[in-house]
């Protein structure tokens, strides 16, 4: 839990849930994008992990599988982005700095995006394209978007000013 003042307030922030999924297309190897998927979380959380899977029919009637899962516990989330920020480059974290008010919601879910082939090979770097491993992180707390970004600069997913 991150706490800092603001104005003379203390302010509480902290990760509430991580919330991954990706879809897998008929000319994917579904093994190879769940070894993908399991690169955004740290190894002793990707056991206890549970995965939904759900079918779809694209356009000209080839199959989609969508694969999802969603930590809510607070270890295992706070270690989740942990893990996240350990894996990015500088200029990721530099990047989400600057994109950052462009990738949170009203609530100040932040939504990520990491390139699926280089998940593959064990890293984990930021991707703004459709075929993507997608993250939702939730948190509790301040509404406030410096908040956010502060709380991000101390669990070290961002860098830069």
């Amino acid at each position: 839990m991150s706490q800092y003042p603001k104005g003379g307030d203390e302010v509480t922030l902290q990760v509430r849930r991580v919330k991954v999924s990706t879809s897998v297309h008929a000319t994917e190897d579904e093994g190879k994008v769940m070894k993908a998927l399991r690169t955004v979380f740290p190894p002793d959380v990707r056991n206890i992990l549970e995965f939904k899977r759900s079918e779809y029919r694209g356009h000209w009637g080839n199959t989609i599988v969508v694969i999802e899962t969603e930590i809510r516990d607070y270890p295992s989330a706070l270690k989740t982005i942990r893990w996240i920020a350990e894996k990015l480059s500088e200029l990721d974290k530099r990047l989400l700095r600057f994109e950052l008010r462009d990738r949170v919601d009203k609530s100040l879910n932040l939504y990520l995006r990491f390139n699926k082939q280089a998940a593959y090979q064990g890293r984990l770097e930021v991707d703004n394209g459709d075929d993507v491993i997608k993250v939702v992180i939730g948190f509790h707390g301040s509404r406030q978007l410096q908040d956010l970004s502060k709380y991000l600069s101390e669990i070290g997913l961002m860098t830069g000013e």
